[in-house]
């Protein structure tokens, strides 16, 4: 595995050091990479709830009657 780089590794502020497989496919004209890892649980949710017309106290509602998952701060120390 180490030999063929099929783990890539990333660094997470949430979650300190990643170890993922890489793509699959590798081609030489345009190579593929991980750009950036994928959004933890609920974190785009105010996004998308504003996009579709949601307003900030219909978000905040909705978080804090545990109908859509509230995003936790989980900073490494």
């Amino acid at each position: 595995m180490r030999e063929n780089g099929i783990l890539e590794e990333h660094q997470s502020p949430e979650f300190g050091r990643i170890r993922q497989p890489r793509p699959a496919a590798r081609f030489d004209v345009t190579p593929s990479s991980i750009r950036k890892l994928a959004p933890t649980l609920g974190a785009d949710n105010e996004a998308i709830l504003g996009e579709v017309g949601y307003s900030a106290d219909d978000i905040a509602r909705l978080k804090n009657n545990h109908i859509v998952h509230a995003q936790l701060s989980r900073k490494k120390s």
